[in-house]
């Protein structure tokens, strides 16, 4: 696991400078999703936001809410603890072809033994 909490993601993506925080009261009835889809449409898909003072149902809320935190390569390489998201492609490649090359190498079951048919062991106990 790359992060303890989502709590050190959040911290690490405002270090990376990945992170907008709103201080702003905002409605999460339609508002925060229209900020949200003006930002993931930016170049790059934009940063993650952090509302700190979500309003539902007309109170504010006391859980902020955090939105297109994985919405660029590059915070989806972090939160998976890589440089590149690559990477993880690329490892899940070679497992695949680990297992392929595993299952091919494998001894052969005959037939007889496949089928719970007698070996030459049975016979001898």
């Amino acid at each position: 696991m790359a992060y303890r909490s989502f709590r050190h993601f959040i911290d690490a993506l405002e270090q990376a400078g990945e992170l907008k925080r709103i201080a702003l009261p905002v409605d999460t009835n339609l508002l925060i999703s229209e900020w949200a889809d003006r930002e993931m449409k930016s170049p790059g898909g934009g940063k993650a936001l952090l509302f700190e003072k979500p309003i539902v149902d007309g109170k504010e809320s006391k859980f902020p809410v955090a939105i297109n935190t994985m919405g660029s390569r590059r915070r989806m390489a972090m939160a998976l603890g890589r440089e590149h998201v690559d990477e993880v492609a690329q490892e899940m490649e070679d497992e695949e072809l680990a297992s392929e090359e595993a299952e091919t190498s494998a001894p052969a079951v005959s037939d007889e033994t496949a089928s719970g048919g007698s070996t030459d062991d049975d016979e001898n106990h």
